[in-house]
């Protein structure tokens, strides 16, 4: 919902940035929607595997911070190619994008069979080979 909110927000961008009142709005939305898309991403990683809780956490801070790295070296080049009122156009369309790769991957994930995991004796979990060989072959059957 707050990746919609975000791309509304960044399309009515060159339209609101006319006003004091308009942009200072605009600017509040776009920070509480855009606090509000972290989090929630964080906890569906988590429940995808719960046993590469650091790795997972680590992955996904480096690609937020690719992405803002990414996103202004795109803005960069909108405005030495473009019009300064087309960022919020551009905006829009990468929030969209985002919410597409947020669709296709919440689909593979869905799809993808959940390997049967046992604890060891340091804490960890590992694959249980006999269950996954049954899960696989029960799923060949299908």
């Amino acid at each position: 919902m707050s990746l919609v909110v975000l791309a509304l927000v960044f399309a009515i961008l060159p339209l609101v940035l006319t006003t004091l009142v308009g942009a200072l709005l605009a600017l509040f939305v776009w920070g509480i929607a855009g606090s509000l898309v972290f989090i929630p991403q964080q906890h569906r990683l988590l429940t995808l595997a719960p046993q590469h809780a650091n790795v997972i956490l680590a992955l996904n801070n480096s690609t937020l911070y690719l992405g803002i790295a990414g996103g202004s070296a795109l803005g960069g080049v909108i405005v030495q190619v473009a019009l300064l009122n087309t960022l919020g156009w551009a905006g829009a369309a990468c929030a969209l994008l985002s919410l597409l790769v947020l669709f296709l991957s919440m689909q593979v994930s869905e799809r993808a069979p959940r390997l049967p995991l046992t604890p060891q004796e340091d804490g960890a979990f590992a694959v249980d080979l006999a269950e996954e060989t049954a899960l696989s072959q029960r799923e060949g059957q299908k």
